[in-house]
């Protein structure tokens, strides 16, 4: 399961949350039934795969075979991830995605600070749950993809722009070139190594 349809599974279990931090204020439980509406295309997922192989967790076991997606602890991803990165174990196209990787984790991380401190509970449940996904296999790989659907990162960043225009000119500056560069990269062929 890529990182798109995980994160509608960690959208609906935020909304779960924010449903049960918001219910005391508002007294609306009435609406508690419709927070089984995300769950349907979940369960329509996990019943077509069971009717196309026999198996609900099919697309896991082809994660495990295929990209090393095993349980792993964190700290061994990191570990993992590290060496792929700096220790000239790759070459230097996958050495510079590993190293893509250990800043998104990075990224992910001062976020989930400040959305905790914030207690901003339901993205924080999000962005967690995504971080514990992509975090917990061989090694950190789409987590630099997964931030495309970080939307409190994007939403924050936004709103952080509006404040301090010096903030939109240093990211213009920083993500022009480097989407060229991403850009370039895949229209080469050159995008998986």
């Amino acid at each position: 399961m890529g990182p798109g349809r995980r994160a509608v599974l960690f959208l609906a279990v935020a909304i779960v949350v924010q449903f049960f931090v918001t219910v005391r204020a508002y007294r609306r439980w009435s609406a508690l039934p419709w927070l089984a509406v995300p769950g349907l295309p979940a369960a329509a997922y996990f019943l077509y795969l069971y009717s196309r192989t026999g198996d609900v967790m099919a697309w896991k076991h082809a994660q495990e075979r295929g990209w090393y997606r095993d349980l792993t602890a964190p700290w061994h991803t990191w570990t993992t991830t590290w060496t792929a990165a700096f220790d000239h174990v790759q070459t230097t196209g996958y050495a510079w995605m590993f190293q893509a990787e250990l800043v998104a984790v990075v990224v992910g991380l001062v976020l989930l600070t400040f959305l905790v401190r914030q207690r901003r509970w339901a993205e924080a449940t999000y962005l967690g749950l995504s971080l514990l996904a992509l975090g917990t296999s061989y090694w950190f790989l789409s987590m630099p993809r997964a931030t495309l659907l970080w939307w409190p990162l994007w939403v924050g960043l936004g709103v952080w722009t509006l404040r301090h225009p010096w903030v939109r000119t240093t990211y213009l500056c920083v993500v022009a070139p480097l989407s060229t560069i991403v850009a370039l990269t895949f229209f080469t062929g050159r995008w998986a190594g």
